[in-house]
Order: C-alpha cells, then structure tokens, then sequence
C-alpha cells in the first residue's frame, strides 16, 4: 500500500524494453496530479489523486482521445456506468490536452471526468 493508502486491482509488471511499470488489480496507486475536465469537474479543474484516498475509484489510462479503440473503450464504461457508477468514482487519463477532453466527452455522452496530464514523465510515474 502506499502512503496515501490506496490499491489498485492486481500485480506489478516492469516492462523491460520501456521505463514503465504495468499496475494491476491490488496494487498502490502513486499519487499525481492533473487537470480533470467534465462531471463536477466541468470546464477544467485540479486534480490530485490523495485527495481521493478515503474514496473507492477507479482509474483507466489510455493513449488518446478520439481512436477507434479509446473510444469504444470509453464508451463500454459510459454504457456501464448505471452498475457501478454509485459505488466508484471513474477516472479516464490520457495525456490528451483539456480541450480534446472536452470535444471527446461531449461526442461520446460520457458521464465521468477525464484526467490531462500532458507531462509525459508524469505518465510514466502513474503506470509505475
């Protein structure tokens, strides 16, 4: 567990060719920050993940708004939500800029935020 005390669902995977970490159901979540754009967050406001640490959330990290497979993945999750959507707060995060985030939840209906995080370091720390 981490030190803000939050768990993933799964194991820790180092990829050898790349400095990333794949997390996976019951791992800690390291903590980052970003901006979050739709639900409560509407237009583009702070997020930080400690302040979620008392919550149950869950998080999906995918490559960018807008592709065939994003998109249909978020949409599975927007269809979904009605099952779990009262007992998780859902979290998309790309490192696609607040705008795109916009066009892409409005396009889709999609009811839960979406995370930016532009800094592609930043990325690599939240898959580790």
């Amino acid at each position: 567990m981490n030190r803000l005390g939050q768990r993933l669902s799964g194991a820790v995977q180092r990829t050898p060719d790349m400095n990333t970490t794949t997390l996976t159901a019951g791992d800690a979540a390291p903590d980052f920050s970003g901006i979050a754009v739709g639900a409560e967050f509407a237009e583009g406001k702070p997020f930080r993940l400690c302040d979620y640490f008392d919550e149950q959330i869950v998080l999906y990290f995918y490559p960018q708004d807008h592709t065939p497979g994003c998109t249909a993945q978020a949409c599975k999750l927007r269809d979904a939500w009605a099952e779990f959507g009262s007992r998780a707060t859902l979290f998309g995060i790309s490192t696609d800029s607040p705008e795109s985030h916009r066009a892409f939840i409005e396009l889709n209906s999609l009811p839960f935020p979406l995370i930016s995080y532009e800094n592609q370091y930043t990325q690599q720390e939240a898959h580790r």
